[in-house]
């Protein structure tokens, strides 16, 4: 029986994968692509918002397994492709996790996979991770958020500026982010929910090195909440992003898979982007090891996530 490669071998094949640069991993996106739309026949007829066609997603999905055993994930630090063959995607897929937990206390919950024509109600998620420009307002909109009571989890916004000064990329968004988690707390405490989980963490950290620091044991955050892990168009990750994933297995928190393929860049069209969101589906279970995944489709020539194409 085929084992699943586990986190340490992701990161074993990010230091001795195939050597090839960023442009030519860009390349072999596109035209690995343009052979798996072609192979499998998979059209979009500009029309119809939410296909119900299970053969179409059969075809997407069996595109995307052959498109992403080809090309793997490009880690841009080491210009190496971790990749997977076809067996290992199917046995890392097979052995996902079928429930996620989140919450602590009274607003602990059981997260599970809503399957299409599910009867079960769906896990209601509430908030923006935009930047606000005070506490104030932020506070009043995590309160808000927390206070509607079908919301199971929440995402909490960013702050833009403390005391004034804008928050960058420097030991300053360290103290930014403290911020945010104490206005937030605060706000959830108001609400009477406060173990409701977070699903957004750390917002106003955008670097890794202030999210991983933040989330220190000493400044409160538990485990039950959900940290975002980026990776970027079309299936690349860096050093940063890994150590936060080693960071957070190893405290046992929920790793949420972030990404936006992008129509009009390598993915082409609507037809090979559908195909790249659910390779990024797969490189979310494989390589970041994520129990959820927060993911959209931008249209870079309108500057747009609810195009038709991008629905």
């Amino acid at each position: 029986m085929l084992n699943s490669v586990n986190f340490f071998e992701v990161l074993k094949r990010s230091l001795s994968g195939p050597l090839v640069s960023e442009k030519e991993f860009n390349l072999l996106v596109s035209k690995k692509l343009k052979e798996v739309v072609k192979e499998y026949d998979i059209k979009f007829d500009g029309e119809t918002l939410v296909p119900s066609d299970d053969s179409l997603a059969d075809d997407v999905y069996k595109a995307a397994l052959d498109f992403y055993s080809e090309v793997g994930t490009y880690c841009m630090d080491t210009e190496r492709v971790i990749k997977f063959s076809e067996e290992e995607i199917k046995e890392g897929l097979k052995n996902a996790l079928h429930k996620a937990f989140f919450g602590e206390g009274k607003e602990a919950k059981t997260f599970i996979p809503r399957k299409p024509e599910s009867k079960e109600p769906p896990w209601c998620h509430v908030g923006a991770g935009i930047a606000v420009s005070n506490e104030e307002i932020h506070s009043k909109l995590v309160e808000g958020y927390a206070s509607i009571p079908e919301a199971d989890s929440i995402s909490v916004p960013a702050l833009a500026f403390i005391e004034g000064v804008p928050i960058r990329e420097s030991p300053i968004e360290f103290y930014g982010a403290l911020k945010m988690l104490a206005s937030a707390k605060e706000a959830l405490r108001r609400a009477g929910k406060p173990g409701m989980p977070i699903l957004n963490l750390v917002s106003t950290a955008a670097s890794q090195i202030a999210g991983i620091a933040v989330s220190a044991a000493q400044f409160g955050l538990k485990p039950s909440n959900g940290w975002l892990v980026p990776t970027y168009p079309e299936l690349k990750i860096g050093n940063n992003e890994l150590c936060k994933v080693a960071y957070l297995l190893s405290w046992g928190a929920n790793i949420g898979a972030e990404y936006s393929p992008l129509i009009g860049g390598y993915s082409g069209g609507p037809e090979g982007t559908a195909v790249v969101f659910v390779a990024n589906c797969i490189q979310g279970i494989l390589v970041l090891k994520s129990t959820y995944q927060l993911a959209w489709i931008t249209n870079v020539i309108d500057r747009c996530s609810s195009t038709k194409d991008a629905i």
